[in-house]
């Protein structure tokens, strides 16, 4: 054992050598030799690395298993300041691909994004936690427990105004969109979405997703614009809004972008008793779900 630990370091340390310009291209090597080298400095590093890999690829199981991993390696370490940020930037990394497949409202997503919260309580306010109050904000939605979903939008909304951030702005803009559309303030929901899409830059903000939704935030804005001009009488507005909405979607090559404006731009649909379109929109959320994995739509 002793000779292959040797061995699988030796191996690591000549990959990043011969490929030292093409590292991203070798992360997951590279985390299955230091895993089984014990460098579990290099392992966390990088198997957190081939995380965020798969989570840009879409493939979020994969992404799950390499983070769970690093996780388990860095709870084995001494505790310090250092150990608790590695695992912070762990659980956030990993909180989006659980809700990709595990689905919004799961235990899973709760509990990840509440242990980050115990840590973010340790170590103070840092920019850090905007992903993290994010999280639990759209947990809490999904669950149905509204008024701490708006306490959480509108802490989000309150610090994106703070620091002046145009990205963070968009992000707490679009929460409270999504927020009183349930609240059924329509009108309130329809100016959010609408400063959220005249901050949006799909070049700037296409990243966005993989560290705050797992779907485009813009597509996602114009699906609360359409369904907020439904609600306040303006159907063919809506439907040209939705439209957009998935074109935007489209153009994203976000598998999980797709299928939530599937999904929304379905129901718009059936509101205005197209059957037919929202017939054919199901049939291709249903198709994208069983093949990414899209518990949540799935279902």
């Amino acid at each position: 054992q002793e000779r292959r630990r040797v061995l699988h370091e030796r191996t690591a340390q000549a990959i990043e050598t011969l490929w030292s310009q093409q590292l991203e291209e070798h992360y997951s090597a590279l985390a299955h030799h230091y895993s089984h080298s014990g460098n579990t400095q290099k392992a966390v590093q990088y198997l957190h690395q081939a995380g965020e890999q798969e989570v840009q690829r879409s493939a979020n199981t994969e992404a799950i298993q390499h983070l769970t991993a690093a996780l388990a390696l860095v709870r084995d370490l001494p505790e310090s300041s250092e150990r608790t940020q590695k695992e912070l930037a762990l659980l956030i990394a990993l909180g989006i691909p659980l809700v990709v497949t595990k689905g919004i409202a799961s235990p899973e997503v709760g509990d990840t994004y509440n242990r980050a919260l115990e840590l973010f309580q340790q170590v103070g306010e840092t920019p850090q936690l905007f992903p993290v109050l994010r999280g639990l904000w759209e947990f809490y939605e999904v669950r149905g427990a509204l008024p701490k979903a708006r306490k959480l939008g509108e802490q989000l909304l309150s610090s994106a105004q703070r620091t002046r951030d145009p990205s963070l702005l968009l992000v707490a803009h679009n929460v409270m969109s999504d927020t009183l559309l349930w609240f059924g303030e329509f009108a309130s929901a329809r100016t959010h979405a609408e400063q959220a899409l005249a901050l949006y830059d799909p070049e700037q903000h296409h990243s966005l997703a993989s560290l705050y939704a797992g779907y485009d935030l813009g597509s996602a804005c114009l699906c609360w614009t359409a369904l907020s001009l439904w609600h306040l009488g303006y159907p063919d507005q809506a439907l040209r809004r939705s439209q957009e909405a998935l074109r935007l979607a489209q153009a994203s090559s976000q598998p999980y972008s797709l299928t939530h404006t599937l999904f929304f731009v379905a129901t718009l649909q059936q509101y205005c008793r197209q059957g037919h379109l929202v017939q054919e929109r199901a049939e291709s959320a249903i198709l994208l779900s069983q093949e990414h994995g899209f518990a949540l739509y799935l279902a």
